[in-house]
């Protein structure tokens, strides 16, 4: 049964022209109407994921920043946040800035921008949401010093010869991914959007072999991999499509059978590159019977790691962030 189902936004979500399609809305209704949780795990800013999420009409929890923050969409609070440690935060940002890289500096709850990021994202990235949200400084190492804020990710695109992944990848403390094949995302060790999306399912009492995960890119992996059933988006990455859940569920859910087109696994939607995750979104939402009650199994019965080394492995410490919040 799938109870709870987490969207990525950006080649997933969002048609290419970044758009949220009716048809898309409509199987999002249908999966509440039948008491489905349906969330949004995205690489994006808290405030971002909540105005994609108003309009989606997903639930009020989101997965920002590739995992770092746990946000509430109606209050804009941060539950629970992860930030770059403060020792290689300043090596991170001196790497990164003066190189004519389009970045995206999350601070805590703010946005920065250095001036030449502000001017290239003002035609790139056509979000009212995030310039309306973002400070430009000329300065951002010392503008997150002068206001006491921490470093939570880096997001780097456009320049990709002038990308200082090789110096990036020696420091502690953080880990390198990407939501494209022309970006890279600096998050703090540890953090993903699995990690997250365990918390979240914690706190909602759901068990992870009962949650979905759609997603396309390599930072969605952990995502993928944390849940019972995985959906690989058509436009998804080789290694998304490949992706294979560490917790498996003990019984197939009715309805996917071997000839069923969304069987259990790894799954590929039809034409999805093209139309978001309408490939058939109310006919998957709703081919899963759902569960009775509420169910919050022991920390040991949620995770189970394969034998692998795993990204689950980091996760047990959730039921301490759980009780945090």
């Amino acid at each position: 049964m799938i109870r709870l189902i987490a969207l990525d936004l950006d080649g997933t979500l969002l048609d290419p022209a970044g758009q949220i399609t009716d048809e898309t809305k409509a199987a999002i209704a249908q999966a509440r109407q039948a008491g489905i949780k349906v969330v949004l795990s995205t690489g994006r800013s808290a405030q971002e994921a909540a105005d994609f999420s108003t309009q989606a009409g997903c639930d009020n929890l989101s997965v920002c920043l590739g995992g770092a923050v746990l946000s509430d969409n109606s209050t804009g609070v941060h539950l629970r946040r992860w930030d770059i440690p403060e020792d290689v935060s300043q090596t991170a940002l001196e790497l990164c800035l003066h190189r004519d890289i389009e970045l995206m500096i999350f601070a805590g709850e703010q946005i920065v921008l250095d001036p030449f990021s502000h001017r290239s994202l003002s035609k790139t990235f056509p979000y009212p949401v995030f310039h309306n949200a973002a400070v430009v400084t000329e300065d951002p190492i010392a503008y997150l010093k002068e206001h006491d804020l921490p470093l939570t990710k880096i997001h780097g695109d456009w320049n990709q010869p002038a990308y200082p992944l090789a110096e990036l990848s020696k420091l502690e403390g953080i880990e390198l991914t990407s939501s494209n094949d022309h970006d890279f995302e600096l998050v703090p060790k540890g953090v993903s959007k699995g990690r997250t999306l365990a918390l979240l399912a914690l706190l909602w009492g759901i068990p992870l072999d009962q949650c979905a995960a759609v997603g396309d890119s390599a930072n969605d992996l952990a995502m993928l991999q944390a849940v019972g059933t995985p959906i690989a988006m058509g436009n998804a990455c080789q290694a998304v499509k490949g992706c294979r859940p560490i917790y498996r569920p003990r019984q197939r859910p009715r309805g996917c059978g071997s000839g069923h087109p969304l069987g259990y696994g790894t799954i590929v939607t039809r034409n999805a590159g093209r139309r978001g995750i309408i490939s058939a979104p109310s006919f998957f939402f709703l081919t899963f019977p759902l569960g009775e009650g509420i169910f919050c199994p022991h920390m040991s019965e949620i995770f189970i790691d394969s034998g692998k080394t795993s990204h689950l492995a980091r996760y047990p410490d959730a039921k301490h962030e759980g009780d945090k919040l």
